[in-house]
């Protein structure tokens, strides 16, 4: 067979045996087929057209996304019916806030190195952020690239970079210890090693801050959906939701504050439990 012919042939393969077991599990919306890269060209983009109408033969439900070429307005036009996902780095621009209006959805697209010059003197914070500015701007997801166990550019130091010439490790989510401890001596710092068999990366703890935060959020605005009709009642509570969509409203990650953002956190979580409350 020629080479696309056995390419199709072989993603046919791979979802008569994935599918199945996505269908099964209930996880076929959990996951997308991403296209080429970034491509900015009317033949890729008619390639990846005559690939996604065999894809929802194979495995429909399954979405579709795009990296950065929404950016170009003749391929988003013509890509336009069979895109599911629009993920892009300039997802403030007013094109894909447009798209965000008509009820299309629009990811980030974010390297591990991106918001480390941004954050310089307040890194600690700079991966949480993200999930603020997500809400700001209405963004339902990203696609975080350069990370994994050990990151995409993996260094001897296991992503523990301590100069500030260079990017802040290579998307490390966790160190494998077990691995560590082979490399004694080799790897500076890592002479004492702990029991556990990973550590995970402050990078993992703060997706982690972000993601819950983010929960708190969409509780809040769901329970106050549920009790509009009560809510006249609790005028101070009115007054703290609004006060928290100002803040979203007005969040700008360079400025962002840590303590602030946790006050702001403890608030949503008082806001949660007294709406709760008052919906039973």
């Amino acid at each position: 067979a020629k080479p696309r012919e056995q390419a199709i042939a072989d993603c046919k393969k791979c979802y008569e045996r994935i599918y199945p077991v996505l269908k099964r599990e209930g996880w076929v919306h959990e996951v997308y087929a991403r296209m080429p890269d970034e491509f900015s060209s009317e033949r890729i983009a008619q390639n990846s057209i005559k690939y996604i109408k065999l894809l929802r033969q194979w495995a429909p439900g399954i979405r579709t996304m795009v990296t950065q070429t929404g950016d170009n307005p003749k391929l988003a036009k013509m890509l336009d019916p069979y895109i599911d996902i629009w993920c892009a780095s300039g997802f403030t621009k007013r094109h894909y806030q447009k798209l965000i209006r008509e009820g299309d959805e629009v990811w980030a697209y974010i390297h591990s190195y991106t918001w480390f010059p941004v954050y310089r003197g307040n890194f600690a914070g700079a991966l949480r952020y993200l999930f603020w500015t997500f809400r700001r701007y209405n963004v339902t997801g990203a696609c975080y690239w350069s990370v994994g166990p050990r990151g995409k550019f993996t260094r001897r130091s296991y992503g523990i970079i301590h100069d500030d010439a260079v990017s802040p490790g290579d998307g490390t989510l966790y160190y494998p210890i077990l691995e560590l401890r082979k490399s004694r001596g080799k790897v500076a710092g890592m002479s004492d090693l702990p029991p556990p068999p990973y550590w995970h990366s402050a990078r993992l703890t703060l997706i982690r801050d972000g993601i819950e935060d983010t929960e708190y959020l969409w509780l809040m605005d769901k329970l106050a959906e549920n009790s509009a009709d009560k809510l006249s009642r609790y005028p101070y509570l009115e007054t703290k939701i609004r006060d928290v969509r100002m803040f979203i409203k007005k969040f700008v990650h360079q400025k962002a504050i840590p303590e602030q953002v946790d006050r702001m956190r403890r608030k949503i979580a008082a806001i949660v439990h007294k709406l709760q409350q008052i919906s039973k």
